[in-house]
């Protein structure tokens, strides 16, 4: 019987260790005005020796990231931006931090 899963919850860790196994048939349980959400899944375990899948039920609490790893994400957004403005890969920053490439039309440029 093929297994099928309806919502995948996957968490990538910013530090570069291991990522974490998926969150299979994920289910948003709670989430507060802060965002902190509590998500309840399954994890599948497959035993090495004996190729023996088992299941397991999970529940993760999330907290949003803090203030400072945020100003440090536009810091070098900022960084990346200027260094491809001086190579002349880009034209300017948009409102929403989004890139005006060279050759692309900016609504307000539009006559």
């Amino acid at each position: 019987m093929r297994k099928r899963h309806l919502l995948v919850a996957t968490l990538t860790p910013t530090d570069g260790s291991q990522p974490f196994p998926p969150l299979l048939d994920a289910q948003l349980l709670t989430m507060t005005a802060q965002g902190v959400m509590s998500l309840l899944g399954e994890e599948d375990v497959s035993d090495g020796s004996l190729c023996e899948e088992r299941t397991f039920s999970q529940s993760w609490l999330l907290t949003p990231a803090v203030h400072e790893d945020l100003d440090r994400a536009e810091r070098n957004l900022g960084r990346l931006a200027y260094r491809l403005k001086q190579e002349g890969l880009i034209v300017r920053m948009l409102p929403g931090g989004d890139m005006q490439i060279p050759g692309e039309l900016h609504p307000d440029d539009r006559v």
